[in-house]
């Protein structure tokens, strides 16, 4: 039982070290026009957000996020929604670093059921190398 867990990890393990290697492709955006509107990738160490304006090209988020659901509705009146997806554990049960448990990462790695949908009212962010990149879509993208 302990060399098939063994080889499980090492399997895992070498997998990530090979796809890892496997350098990226440099994706060419269309060229946006004069009506384009400007989205974020938002990236740390173990999650992703899509930041988009509450309201652009015909797109409204607003009934979706209503500020009631807020607790400070002060921040109902920044311009941004930052929309991730994730376990449900480590957005209610780990405020800081410091308080990341394993057992709260094994679900997350293993596929937990408890999931949600994380929304947070933003003001505009700033484009920093590879924490928040921006990108410009067509109306119709």
């Amino acid at each position: 039982m302990a060399a098939a867990i063994g080889l499980i990890l090492f399997g895992y393990f070498f997998l990530g070290l090979a796809l890892g290697a496997i350098p990226r492709a440099t994706v060419r955006m269309p060229e946006a026009g004069a009506d384009a509107v400007t989205i974020f990738v938002e990236s740390s160490a173990i999650h992703t957000a899509i930041i988009v304006p509450k309201q652009a090209a015909g797109v409204d988020w607003r009934d979706w996020a209503r500020p009631q659901g807020l607790r400070d509705p002060r921040f109902a009146g920044f311009p941004f929604l930052a929309i991730g997806w994730g376990e449900a554990g480590f957005f209610r049960e780990t405020p800081h670093w410091r308080d990341v448990k394993p057992g709260t990462i094994l679900h997350a790695a293993l596929g937990s059921e408890r999931t949600l949908i994380h929304v947070d009212h933003l003001p505009l962010p700033r484009a920093n190398g590879d924490d928040v990149r921006a990108i410009r879509l067509s109306p119709e993208a």
